[in-house]
């Protein structure tokens, strides 16, 4: 099978990167307290929009266009917005 640096190393290097701010700010497994971060309303889901927002604030490290790019791809099942679910491979994925 082929890794995902393999398929598209942009997105790669994307996740990669928005990875480790989660991990120098919340350290090994960063996914519940990123996505706690993220969505500090608690309100389950968010719009790209509001996800951009918030890691623009939170300084990820990311441009807009990377967010907003890196958002899509989170989508992975075209909802129109995330969720933890979305997120939650970060804390297993190398």
């Amino acid at each position: 099978s082929a890794s995902l640096e393999e398929l598209d190393p942009n997105c790669a290097r994307k996740l990669a990167k928005f990875k480790d701010f989660g991990e120098r700010r919340f350290g090994h497994r960063p996914a519940i307290p990123l996505w706690r971060a993220i969505d500090k309303r608690d309100k389950q889901r968010l719009g790209y929009d509001v996800f951009v927002r918030r890691c623009l604030v939170m300084r990820s490290g990311l441009t807009e266009a990377e967010l907003q790019e890196l958002a899509h791809w989170l989508d992975w099942q075209g909802k129109k917005h995330l969720s933890f679910i979305d997120i939650e491979f970060l804390d297993h994925w190398r």
